[in-house]
This record gives structure tokens, sequence and C-alpha cells, in this order.
């Protein structure tokens, strides 16, 4: 039926291939740069394509917008994808070719200073055009705009073709090359935002095995950045520490610009942050000052908002809590000034933590749920999991056990891997909400779960709110003697509280 109708007039049929080709949405003026003649391909008038267009809207296999994405240009889009393909398979290869590289230059030319908006498609045309390197090139674009507007999961797919693409060419210039290590540093910052650390992992490793090659010490020490996120991330905080320590040294090695200093500067939020865990607020609040003050010094407005929340959380080790809320509400309005979206999530999760760490749970509860929705929306599957744990901790003051227990354990499932910076919390909260529902055993199995996890990540603080937990649960059972275990070692109530 398709083709009964589709390819009746000649004309109507190369518009319409020559259309298949940009896509289910295309442009009149697209169609006028895909006419020209070369390489045998029939030339087509603006007239004849105009005359066309009426033609298959005429017959209702192409429908007119109203609006434009560009401007002077005439948007269309087939009735059908699936009509879409049948025409596409009706190009030849090597038309095909022809026409997704003018497609890809024809956006280029078209899309001006928003090109990077549509880097993705110009790639994808590139691509299909087997011009692998351009392709490449723009994927990497794609991926670096993704990211700048958090979508990850787009970051990642794109980074990860313009890496495959640079990997299979038999040769890559000196300038793509280059390029490869801003793609792999793009692909470890999005598969961090995923939660996916272990790839991640590996993409900062291969940044850093290519600029030790290439002897680049400011990459490397991006690289070294990289991987004391992930370290802390992963509850691993004096690796983080180590990693950030080297990051720190390499920055200085490179030189006293602004990229070295930046470099510099991410290495201290992030040796900062890693004392945080470990509960040192002594550390945390040093480090807060200095970078604040480099911040300051070099016009880092975004670093000044990571310094006034590693001011805050080093207070909040403290119990300085009108001085923590000082510092995050301050952070907060620099991140909403800016637009950084990531941070002004942690600074109000930061101000539910201050309220909850103050038995506010009715006030903390909102600030989580508000920092949630906003992981969510810009796709931070890590952050949105240390929030969904904040928040159910909240709900466990409330006394809402059950509603609590299931954010917990929603929070485990996600984690996928043996440890991270807040499992141990997690299990800890888990605890409390068994317990709260007369869930003796399985309080106790969480309890002690979390102090295996709190060993291993090496935070006293942590260990200490383990053995409190603990405790809790210990003392519970000591109460419930029928419902005690035949044969199970019980841990004493008072020697859990002398550890904590």
């Amino acid at each position: 039926e398709f083709r009964r109708v589709l390819f009746r007039s000649a004309t109507e049929r190369a518009v319409l291939q020559r259309a298949s080709v940009v896509g289910r949405t295309f442009w009149d003026t697209a169609l006028a740069r895909l006419s020209a003649p070369e390489k045998g391909q029939e030339p087509l008038t603006p007239d004849q394509i105009q005359h066309a267009l009426v033609g298959l809207h005429r017959k209702e296999l192409i429908f007119q917008r109203q609006t434009s994405a560009f401007s002077g240009a005439v948007e269309y889009f087939f009735k059908h994808e699936l009509m879409r393909k049948v025409v596409y398979e009706n190009v030849t290869r090597r038309q095909r070719r022809v026409y997704h590289s003018q497609t890809a230059q024809w956006l280029i030319g078209q899309s001006g200073e928003r090109v990077t908006e549509f880097a993705g498609v110009v790639a994808g045309h590139f691509e299909q055009a087997e011009s692998a390197l351009e392709a490449a090139d723009w994927y990497g674009k794609a991926g670096q705009q993704a990211n700048m507007g958090y979508a990850p999961a787009n970051a990642i797919d794109s980074f990860q073709k313009a890496l495959a693409l640079l990997s299979a060419a038999a040769s890559v210039p000196g300038a793509l090359d280059a390029k490869r290590l801003e793609w792999q540093e793009g692909l470890g910052e999005a598969l961090g935002a995923q939660a996916r650390f272990a790839e991640a992992d590996a993409a900062y490793l291969a940044m850093r095995a290519q600029a030790e090659a290439s002897g680049d010490l400011l990459a490397q020490a991006r690289a070294w950045n990289g991987l004391a996120f992930l370290h802390e991330r992963r509850g691993d905080n004096r690796a983080s520490v180590t990693a950030a320590e080297r990051a720190e040294f390499l920055s200085r090695q490179s030189g006293d610009d602004g990229a070295a200093m930046a470099g510099r500067i991410r290495a201290l939020h992030l040796k900062g942050w890693a004392f945080f865990r470990l509960g040192d607020a002594a550390m945390v609040l040093a480090l807060a000052a200095e970078t604040l003050q480099l911040c300051t010094q070099f016009r880092d407005r975004r670093g000044q908002a990571t310094s006034l929340k590693l001011h805050g959380v080093g207070h909040l080790l403290l119990g300085h809590y009108l001085e923590a809320d000082r510092c995050f509400k301050q952070g907060l309005a620099l991140c909403r000034e800016l637009g950084d979206w990531r941070n002004a999530a942690a600074m109000l999760n930061n101000l539910g933590e201050s309220a909850r760490l103050r038995g506010d749970c009715q006030s903390a509860a909102p600030l989580y749920q508000e920092a949630l929705a906003r992981a969510r929306e810009i796709d931070s599957r890590e952050s949105e999991l240390i929030y969904l744990t904040n928040l159910s901790g909240a709900l466990v003051g409330l006394e809402q056990y059950e509603q609590a227990e299931a954010g917990l354990r929603q929070v485990i499932a996600l984690t996928g891997m043996p440890n991270s910076c807040a499992l141990s919390e997690t299990y800890c909260l888990l605890a409390e909400a068994c317990l709260g529902q007369e869930k003796r055993d399985a309080a106790l199995a969480a309890a002690q779960r979390a102090l295996a996890l709190a060993r291993e990540s090496g935070s006293h603080l942590d260990m200490g709110d383990a053995w409190r937990t603990l405790g809790r649960v210990a003392a519970a059972l000591g109460h419930d003697h029928g419902s005690r275990t035949p044969g199970r070692a019980e841990p004493a109530p008072r020697a859990c509280f002398e550890e904590s």
C-alpha cells in the first residue's frame, strides 16, 4: 500500500527519500541542501520540492508543524515512522551516505550558536555517512552537552559511542586523541552520577593511563580526582584521601594557571569530604577555610558553594547546628543563583540533616523530599540513594516505620555494590525501622551488617552509630525473652554502648 501511493510521482519519491534520511522530522530547506547535483543525484529545484511537499501533505503522508526548530525553515514530519523506514530502505547505500553527510552539514550551518543542542543528531548523521572521526567528535560534544544539562544517561551513551569510534579508527589526529581524555573524564562523571561506580572507575583508570603515557600532569590530576570521588562514594575513605592528595600534588606540579588551580581546589574539596566521612571535624573545617579562600581569590563561585557545604558539615560534626544552617543556606542561595542544581539538592539535604540531628524530623522530612525530587529531576542516582536514606531516617523519627523500611530496602536493592558512603547508616536505620515494628531478628541482622560496613569504611562516625544501634537492638532482645532463638549469641547492650 505504501509503495503504491509513494511512488506514483518520481519527484515526490525523490523528495520523500531525502526526507527519510533527515529523519521522522525534517525541514524544507534541508531537502534543498540534499538536492544539490552530486555523484549522479537528480537535481531538484526549490519549486519542485515545494510542489512535491504540497502533494505529499495532501495525501496525508506528511504533515506540517505550526512552528519550526529553525528560523526560515518549514518543519514537517512523517505520519508514520514505519512509512519513513520503508522509504529509507529504498534509498541506495551510496545515496544514504551522501545524504547523511549533507544533512549533518546542514544542521551545523542552520543551528548557529545552538549547534550543541543538536550535536547528537549531527553525530548520528556523520556515523551513518561512515565518517567515523567526525561522528566521534560530535558524539563527544553531545556527551558534554548532556552532562551540562544533567542528563547522565544520554551522556554515557554519547561518550561510549565517541570512544568506540576512535578505538575502531585506523589512525586518529592528535586533536581528537587529546579529546579522548575529556570524553573518558565525562564518561566517568556520568557513570558516577548514575551510581555505576565500577564502570566509572574503569573510565578514570583508562583516562589516567592515557594521561600518564602522554605526560599530561593536569589530566592525571583530574583522573585521580575522579577516583577520589568514587572511593568516597563506595565507602573507602582512606583511599579517597590518598587519591585526593595525589591529585593535589599533580595539580601543583602542572603549574599555577586557572586549570591547575581548579584541579587543586577540587582535590582539597574531595579530601575534605572524605575526612567528613571519617568524622574528623578539625580537618574538614581547615580544608573548608583553605578552599574558600582560594575560590574567593580565583572567583570560583561554584567552588565557594562547595566550600560552604564543607564548612556546614564540619559544624554538624561538632553539633554547631545554627552555624551549619547558616553555611548551608548561604550555599543554597549561591547554588540557585548559579543554576547548580546538584549542589542545591545537597544543601537542602544537609539542612534536613541538621534538623534531624536536632530531633526535628517534622522539619527535616520536607527538606529531604525536596532534595530527593531535585536529584531525580537531574537523574543523579548516587545522590538519590543518599537522600532516600536520610528521608527514611526522618520517617523513623516520626515513627512511620513501615514506610521507612520500604525506602531503606529500596536503597539497599539499588546500591548494587558491597559498600557505599551511606550504606552503614542505611542498615542502622533499617534496624531502627524493624525494631519499631517488633521485627527483632531482622533488626539484629541489620545492625550487625551496619557495624561490619562501618568497620570496612574506617568511619568512626558510622562505627559509633552502628554500635549504638546494635545496643538498642540488644536491649530490646533482652526484654523479649520469649522471642530469643535457641543457641543464638546475642550482643550485650552495655558493651555495645561502651564501644559507641
